[in-house]
């Protein structure tokens, strides 16, 4: 047996070394007597899958995303948003509460609320998004755009709009106003694409690099809900100009969602560009990750960062279930295609990207050193790195997203 193998089996009997409180897990969020948000008479947590047929990697990662969910319930306030974070070393409140965080934590639990089929969850992440939307307001020239009314140093528009979109997609049975306010806030996403296929981003910062790739994402999801020709016609424009910029600067940040964007148009189309341009960065992600024979042992699954083109070995963070997710939406797109060499290099880099994110999550197994009043606070919760233990609203609500869409892919046929 090799050495890579022994360790893998060692991380993943790790994070099995819990099964009593899995199959028992902390009080579900439709049973919680929260004194802010008392669940309805009646309302009830719908039951576990049978694992009986799953393999244990894929039955740890939809607990993980159980008890994941489970905290983004918690989370959420009386105003409908979600609270900012805390230090758990102190046992203080992060007061960083910026709207595209909440937006990403909206997404994360309308994701959870139908893989899951969890009416409560979906309850919650409706309330969320109607806070969000309340933020918005359609153009006094057309009332047919819609974007957020915080100045752009406040907000990024595009990314706002792109992720209000996706949140919408996500829902279930989102209802006729919040598709036509969707379609709104896609024909911004429209208006801010170039006619060279790029999208205004107008932020020069390394984060806003992502915004690309969200944008395509939240156009091609929106696709699926309201289908029109300029959403095909766009990712078409985007796969031309993108190939090019990616050919010319490699750039890790925006290829998540630029990969997602053009999985999806190429299943509805089966154009060829399409999967040879997702699949070209596909594979520049799968380059970035540590392989299981790197040290340190807790950093394996992770990937390097980028600065100026070249790859860093930094510690990798929370933050990397984007790039997993982005693989998810490859290997569907290798199944797809047919693949298989391409199929079995994304699967092997998910496994392990899979196992890192759980190491990163807040259970009873490795909380033992806090007082069991605080415990219930943190359990489900995600940390930002091996070496940072602050809980940061992006963390959980990225790492739930990737986690649900692992499940996807690989639960069991029928």
């Amino acid at each position: 047996m090799s050495m890579s193998w022994t360790r893998f089996t060692l991380s993943l009997s790790l994070l099995l070394a819990v099964p009593l409180v899995w199959a028992d897990p902390p009080t579900s969020p439709a049973t919680n007597n929260d004194a802010n948000k008392p669940v309805s008479p009646g309302t009830s947590e719908p039951a576990l899958p049978d694992f009986s047929n799953w393999h244990p990697l894929h039955k740890a990662a939809y607990l993980s995303a159980h008890r994941a969910a489970g905290w983004l319930w918690q989370a959420n306030r009386p105003d409908g948003l979600f609270q900012s974070g805390f230090n758990p070393a102190m046992n203080l409140p992060l007061e960083d509460d910026q709207y595209l965080n909440q937006a990403i934590a909206t997404l994360a639990l309308a994701r959870a609320s139908s893989v899951m089929q969890n009416p409560s969850y979906a309850a919650r992440a409706k309330q969320a998004m109607l806070a969000l939307l309340s933020q918005t307001k359609t153009d006094p020239a057309d009332p047919t755009v819609r974007w957020t009314m915080m100045p752009h140093a406040n907000v990024n528009r595009l990314a706002s709009a792109s992720l209000l979109v996706q949140t919408i997609a996500e829902l279930p049975a989102p209802g006729a106003d919040l598709i036509e306010q969707a379609e709104q806030l896609a024909n911004f996403l429209r208006q801010s694409q170039n006619a060279d296929g790029s999208f205004q981003v107008n932020d020069a910062s390394p984060p806003a690099l992502a915004y690309h790739g969200w944008a395509l994402q939240a156009i091609m999801q929106s696709q699926a809900i309201k289908p029109a020709n300029w959403k095909l016609d766009a990712a078409r424009k985007a796969a031309t100009f993108y190939r090019s910029w990616f050919a010319g600067q490699k750039q890790a940040a925006p290829l998540p969602g630029l990969i997602a964007g053009f999985t999806l148009a190429y299943q509805q189309t089966k154009e060829k560009p399409f999967a040879e341009t997702a699949l070209e960065m596909a594979d520049f992600l799968l380059k970035l990750q540590y392989p299981p024979t790197f040290q340190p042992l807790l950093w394996q699954g992770g990937f390097a960062t980028l600065r100026d083109g070249q790859a860093v070995l930094d510690c990798p963070t929370v933050l990397d279930a984007a790039f997993l997710e982005g693989l998810v939406y490859a290997t569907q797109l290798c199944q797809e295609a047919g693949d298989l060499t391409r199929h079995e290099r994304c699967k092997q880099c998910l496994d392990r990207g899979i196992t890192f994110l759980m190491t990163l999550q807040f259970t009873q197994a490795n909380t033992s050193h806090f007082a069991d009043w605080y415990r219930p606070k943190i359990l489900g919760a995600f940390q930002h790195s091996p070496q940072n233990g602050l809980v940061n609203m992006p963390n959980t609500p990225m790492a739930t997203r990737t986690l649900l869409a692992y499940v996807q892919l690989n639960k069991p046929k029928g």
